[in-house]
């Protein structure tokens, strides 16, 4: 029998003793077989254990979710002192923690056997009667969750081993406040990381390594690049995932990692999150793993019983507690005050030592500024490490909530600080935004204990929280004036100082742990060169194979610019694969780029030491694609574009359409329907436009798009400043159009640019309502073409009180760039062009009452073809007189504006329309933008006399684009007032009294005033916005009062104004689009590790021995133990000074031990053959 074994039989026995005396009598009572025990006498004393919440849920309501308390509770504290212990004599402290875990476990597991045994067969019973619905028994809380009718949960008050029932309650997850797209910091470490001396830290040698951190929150996006590799359920080497014991989701039980929100993603980002190449170094423990509980649904709620369900998780992922994490950040909480119900599972929580991270909490809507006592619960336990939320300057935010805790008020609570306004990290889709609460500092605390173990894994949750709070920097202000107290806790989290102060001494020991062997063959590198030209400004990913009998220990790329001696060094890393063969990945960066080429070639370093160089390949650097020299199909590659989030490229499923032609296309997603809360771009390679001789310039391209309607949005975008500002090439597109359809970016106003020009396909979702997505095909860049358009089909002539109106419909190019009118007042001959305009009407206003005139129109590209002219059509104009009227060209013609969030400007468009109906100028309520919310505001006329006994017209053009599709929630209307403003009625023919709907089309509108004849009138084109969602809006131009005759006039107002039925409902947690912000790179100097080119060829390390997996180096008189490094076989530790007994072991191999002296400053080396 091994030592060990004997250790277990001796922890059973008294772990057994324990659970007998304090089973007792549970024992007695489940000998007996009644249904409950016999009821008490007093019926008081069975009322007093059901809460004052379930009494009034029962009374109204025919069923309850309730959670029954059971009074016998495991002393986990008693059971890990006794098995502590009883192993720690034989054991490693590592593995006296896991043994803990387990007993621990097995403890609380037999104890709600043995106690719940009756509760469930009465509730077991109770359900075939159909009294339950459902129940489900919990261990990590003895307890069980039930849902029942009244005298069910009246029955259970009567059982002795119950102790309480209490309210399944719903919490609310604490929306943080959001923050505009945050640039990342210059050298790519956030400033929270920075604040807490993470990076410091790291320097040290510790960045989470070997350390498991969990989140219970909304889920996490598993495939975000700075989480994914993170994720302990994922191999980076197989690219295979297994969830089991790695993520838990009792609310949508999705097979793998995905969040609700966006709070899960990004909270986990500040716990562990950079991205493989080491951007984006948003995460204070990158080096620990993953694991993750989503409890929260999409909107934003979750209740009691799932949080005892994920905190059960916790306690043994997967069944197995060596699956438990080290630490375990919950931001979220309730509300104030002595709330009890999951104090025990964070008791058993720190039994295990898993340490529990809790967010102070926030400020909610509705309520006061922060109050001494508003820390939220659970927080607020004894049990429980709190955090409160500072700002860059060290200041408490004025949401984060404060102590004393209710349970003691001479403990400090909350107990730390962290960083928590504005703070950059992950979200779903790949990107990054900034949030603020105490959901984003808690996080950054859990980091720190995973450096913190990092440094000794064997530490108790005691004593990280003794360390944290030792080495915090004390926090004051005005109100709290000492430290610590009850805003800041013991101060701002120290993670250097933490680390430091178990990571002491001044000498280090390092080494390696080898089993017999030799290194003898030299690496293999297999690469096929793929890109043989780039543009300046991108980066450039290189990937090869490489493979050795014993380990890669290094690959680089070595990068030579042209007439330099030198070469560039960049990191290659492993994406795939294992250390013996493995596909790895570098970057050339856009920096290296210079001249008109480079040359690169890949280095790798075996174990053995030998190093092995490929030939050269040479890259040409081109300043971007040519207009009439590029097509890119997506078949071969897609060299140069940029794919950011969801876009990607390839052959498609059967979700979106077939290819435009060929096999491959670029789309949202490929397989599948897009993701939610997508902020995606797709970026096209430089275009080159230096040439201002080109005539003409166009990007062509096909789509397809099937998008939820108003909330998921395609934007295509410009730019010649490398993405500072961008441009809205054409309107937002969003809803569906499933059919192929070509269309064109105008780049002639970009022509001549020295710099390059940049078009981008930016697709965003909302939080649900996921479709096929966005797929593109067929881009060309574009030069001047001979093919002239398509003629114009359908024109018509017709009188109105404006003059002459024309319409017809539209030619199907692309590149159509106006169409051309003429007039006459011959039959067939004498046609003179009177007008070019880009949409399909015109109204000839230059007439002469009674008059017959004749029009053609024609078709114009963007390459001056010219269509063939139309048939001829012709009209007699009306006899009317002009009383009033303005195309706005020279001034805004006397208009007022006013209202509340007013947007009203007179001028020239850039949105919307992009142009004014006639002419250049127009009203508008917004010339450059979307309308804002929650406005209601105007335009007013002059005043304008009409005269006594007219039939007066009001005509004028407008183009709409407004939220709503069946609800109008945004709209327009035309109003009147007969008494210098001070009442006014609508006058709006539409139905319902309402201009709306995303029309984004010029119409031209006629509206009889005869019912106001012989009154001075003036006209206010009046607007309204709700709270959630903005257009591009109301355009306004052409604005006349005429009087005559014409049967096109409407008929006379007022209009009844009436609610339109809703059958569309509003999102209430929708969030409209952050503005642009992608950055593209410009061209640079950085500075680079540089290498000659006789150092690589010298370059030899020669070590006898290769390493083995899963080796572990233990300090025997101090316990600290650290991992080995499967791929060289090295450790490294800071240690005290003085005379230490090391101890290496490997599953499968002889441990051996080995003696080291520590001296100051100096790196004790030991290195073990197994």
């Amino acid at each position: 029998m091994s030592k060990n074994n004997q250790v277990r039989k001796v922890l059973s026995l008294i772990i057994s003793l324990i659970m007998v005396l304090g089973y007792f009598t549970s024992f007695v009572y489940a000998e007996n077989n009644q249904l409950s025990s016999a009821k008490e006498d007093l019926y008081e004393l069975a009322a007093n254990k059901i809460s004052a919440e379930v009494k009034e849920d029962i009374d109204n309501e025919h069923l309850v979710e309730i959670l029954i308390y059971m009074g016998e509770q495991v002393d986990t504290e008693k059971v890990a002192h006794a098995t502590r212990s009883a192993v720690s004599s034989a054991m490693t402290p590592y593995q006296t923690k896991l043994e803990v875990r387990s007993a621990v476990l097995e403890s609380l597991k037999d104890t709600a056997e043995i106690t719940q045994a009756n509760v469930l067969k009465y509730l077991e019973q109770e359900m075939e009667n159909g009294n339950v619905v459902e129940f489900t028994p919990y261990h990590i809380v003895n307890m069980v969750y039930a849902k029942a009718t009244k005298e069910v949960i009246e029955n259970l008050s009567y059982m002795s081993e119950v102790d309480k029932i209490y309210k399944n309650k719903t919490h609310i997850l604490e929306n943080p406040e959001m923050s505009n797209e945050i640039e990342p910091t210059a050298n790519g470490v956030e400033w929270n990381v920075e604040k807490v001396k993470a990076d410091q830290t790291w320097d040290l040698g510790y960045d989470g390594t070997g350390v498991v951190v969990a989140n219970i929150d909304s889920g996490v996006d598993w495939t975000h690049p700075a989480l994914k590799n993170k994720w302990r359920g994922y191999d980076p080497n197989t690219e295979t995932t297994n969830a089991s014991g790695n993520w838990f989701d009792p609310v949508y039980n999705a097979s793998l990692p995905a969040d609700s929100d966006d709070h899960g993603t990004h909270v986990m980002g500040t716990m562990v999150g950079q991205e493989a190449d080491g951007s984006n170094k948003i995460g204070v423990a990158p080096g620990a793993k993953w694991i993750a509980a989503r409890v929260f649904n999409t909107a934003g709620s979750t209740t009691d019983a799932i949080l005892l369900s994920a905190a059960q998780w916790m306690l043994a992922p997967g069944g197995n507690p060596d699956n438990a994490p080290d630490v375990v950040n919950n931001s979220w909480g309730g509300g104030a005050g002595i709330d009890d119900w999951y104090r025990e599972a964070v008791r058993n929580w720190r039994a295990a030592e898993i340490f529990p991270a809790f967010a102070a909490g926030n400020q909610r809507l509705g309520e006061p500024a922060p109050w001494p006592g508003s820390i939220s619960c659970p927080a607020n336990y004894p049990e429980s490490f709190a955090v409160a939320a500072t700002d860059r300057n060290d200041i408490r935010a004025s949401f984060s909530k404060l102590g004393p805790s209710p349970y003691d008020e001479s403990l400090v609570k909350p107990n730390i600080s962290a960083p928590g306004v504005n703070v950059r990290s992950s979200v779903p889709g790949g990107g990054y935004a900034g949030n603020s609460g105490t959901s984003m500092s808690t996080p950054a605390v859990a980091g720190v204990v995973a450096l913190v173990l990092s440094a000794n894994v064997s530490l108790s949750v005691a004593d990280v929280e003794e360390i944290l709070q030792d080495t915090a920097t004390p926090l004051t202000d005005s109100t709290y004036p000492t430290a610590p107290n009850m805003g800041y806790g013991y101060g701002m989290v120290d993670a250097f100082e933490a680390v430091s102060s178990i990571a002491t001494g001044t000498g280090y020991i390092s080494g390696r742990v080898l089993v017999p062997g030799e290194d003898t063959s030299e690496a293999t590198i297999t690469h096929e060169q793929e890109i043989f030209e780039t543009y300046m400004g991108l980066d450039i990913e290189i990937l090869a194979e490489i493979s050795d009998d014993v380990a890669i220990t290094e690959a680089e790329l070595l990068v030579k610019q042209q007439g330099k001696s030198y070469w560039m060094v960049a990191p290659m890393n492993r994406i795939s694969g294992d250390h013996k063969n493995g596909m790895y990945k570098g970057t050339i960066t856009h920096d290296m780029l210079m001249g008109d080429s480079i040359v690169y070639k890949i280095k790798v370093r075996d174990y053995g030491g030998d190093i092995v160089v490929t030939s050269d390949y040479k890259i040409d650097i081109e300043f971007g694609v040519i207009p009439g020299e590029y097509i890119q199909g997506f078949e071969n590659n897609a060299n140069g574009w940029i794919f950011n989030g969801a876009w990607e490229w390839g052959v498609p499923s059967n979700v979106g359409p077939k290819p435009f032609e060929g096999e491959k296309l670029a789309a949202t997603t490929l397989d599948g329907n897009y993701p939610n809360n997508a902020d995606s771009w797709m970026i096209t390679p430089p275009i080159d436009l230096r040439d201002g001789n080109l005539e003409t310039a166009s990007l062509r391209f096909y789509e397809w798009y099937e998008m939820e309607n108003n909330y998921d949005k395609g934007y295509v975008l410009i730019t010649n400043d490398y993405g500072e500002t961008w441009t809205e090439a054409r309107g937002i597109i969003t809803g569906s159009a499933m059919n192929w359809k070509e269309s064109l970016v105008n780049l002639g106003n970009y022509i001549g640019s020295k710099e390059p020009v940049f078009v981008a396909f930016r697709f965003t979702s909302d939080s649900s309502g996921q479709r096929a997505g966005w797929y593109i095909d067929n881009v060309r860049l574009m030069a001047r073409d001979n093919e002239p358009p398509a003629i114009p089909t359908n024109l018509t002539a017709e009188a109105n009180m404006r003059g002459i109106k024309l319409s017809w419909n539209h030619s199907p190019d692309a590149d159509l760039s106006h169409y051309n009118i003429y007039r006459s007042e011959t039959l067939g001959e004498g046609y003179v062009k009177i007008g070019e305009i880009n949409n399909n009407s015109f109204i000839d206003s230059e007439t002469s009452p009674n008059t017959m005139y004749y029009y053609v129109i024609n078709a114009e590209d963007l390459s001056g073809n010219i269509s063939e002219n139309t048939e001829e059509v012709s009209a007699t104009a009306l006899a009317f007189t002009t009383i009033f009227g303005t195309d706005f060209e020279n001034n805004d013609r006397g208009f007022t504006t006013g209202g509340t969030n007013n947007p009203w400007a007179w001028g020239v468009p850039t949105s919307g329309p992009n142009g004014a109906a006639s002419g250049t100028k127009l009203w508008a309520t917004n010339l450059g933008g979307n309308y804002p919310m929650n406005s209601d505001s105007y335009i007013v006329s002059p005043a304008i006399v009409l005269p006594e006994g007219s039939n007066s017209v009001l005509t004028f053009n407008h183009w709409v684009d407004m939220e709503g599709t069946t609800t109008l929630y945004d709209y327009g209307q035309v109003q009147i007032s007969t008494d210098d403003g001070v009442t006014w009625t609508n006058i709006t023919p539409a139905e319902g009294g309402k201009y709306g709907r995303r029309v984004q089309a010029w119409t031209n509108e006629e509206i009889s005033l005869a019912a106001y004849t012989g009154n001075t009138v003036n006209l206010r084109f009046f607007f309204h916005s709700d709270g959630s969602l903005s257009y591009t809006g109301w355009y306004i131009d052409d604005v006349f009062v005429m009087v005559g005759t014409t049967e096109s006039a409407s008929k006379p107002g007022p209009v009844q104004e009436t609610e339109l039925i809703r059958r569309d409902s509003k999102k209430a947690d929708y969030i409209e689009p952050l503005a642009p912000n992608y950055k593209l790179n410009r061209t640079g100097t950085n500075k680079f590790e540089t290498i000659e080119d006789i150092e690589v060829q010298n370059m030899q390390m020669v070590f006898a021995g290769i390493p083995i997996s899963d080796a572990v180096v233990t300090v025997l008189e101090t316990g600290r133990s650290v991992k080995v490094d499967p791929v060289t076989g090295k450790f490294f530790m800071r240690s005290p000074i003085g005379e230490y007994t090391l101890v290496a072991e490997a599953y499968g191999y002889y441990s051996k031990e080995a003696r080291v002296n520590v001296v100051e400053d100096q790196t004790a080396k030991s290195n073990f053959i197994l």
